[in-house]
């Protein structure tokens, strides 16, 4: 098999940063190098930005995904907001 991503996905919204890094190291290290990582995130404790700001500033030469919805959108506290993270992306960028 070779999937065109892999997902870290934080269904109960409870991932703190130190958790994101830890388990995008051990993808990082352990996927071919053509696969793309992604992370998908709930809002129950407000860290989906934050989250989302710190995965795509991990330093990695592989392509990266994030997920978001429209005005957060989602299950329980919602998702990562699209309007706030294009904002940070154009800044960023």
């Amino acid at each position: 098999m070779n999937p065109y991503a892999f997902y870290i996905v934080d269904s109960f919204g409870v991932m703190k940063q130190y958790n994101l890094i830890r388990l995008f190291n051990i993808v990082n290290a352990n996927l071919n190098s053509n696969i793309k990582v992604g992370y998908h995130s709930h809002n129950n404790l407000q860290l989906a930005y934050s989250n989302a700001q710190t995965f795509i500033e991990l330093k990695t030469d592989r392509d990266v995904i994030i997920d978001a919805s429209i005005m957060g959108m989602g299950r329980g506290a919602g998702n990562l907001n699209t309007e706030l993270f294009l904002e940070y992306l154009s800044l960023y960028l």
